[in-house]
């Protein structure tokens, strides 16, 4: 699946829905980090056109799959903050420091909204 996805996206890279795809696809491989990444990218693109935001819901579904995914959470906290979700965002990156204390990204996301870490 990663290969035809990824074709499809060196062929139209600014199609959303192939970056959700290939999101969807690595989640499921187990490459949750991956896939948020890919997610984040996907949502960028569906803000950029004025889309549905189907990586939100990817995000969200992954949180409500695997709350204590720490990926998932981030993913989900960094779409919530495109879409000016702020106190959504701050609760899940709260949840991501407790799962994952020393993870350097959350720390420097949560510093961005004030907390002292």
């Amino acid at each position: 699946a990663e290969y035809y996805f990824l074709k499809a996206i060196e062929k139209n890279p600014e199609e959303p829905r192939f970056y959700y795809a290939l999101g969807t696809a690595y989640w499921k491989s187990g490459l949750k980090e991956k896939a948020s990444d890919t997610y984040l990218k996907s949502c960028e693109l569906f803000l950029k056109k004025d889309l549905p935001f189907d990586a939100y819901c990817a995000a969200l579904n992954g949180v409500r799959t695997d709350p204590h995914n720490k990926e998932a959470r981030i993913a989900f906290a960094e779409i919530a903050i495109m879409r000016e979700k702020y106190d959504s965002a701050i609760v899940h990156l709260q949840i991501a420091h407790m799962l994952a204390p020393e993870d350097k990204k959350v720390i420097k996301l949560l510093e961005g909204f004030g907390f002292s870490i």
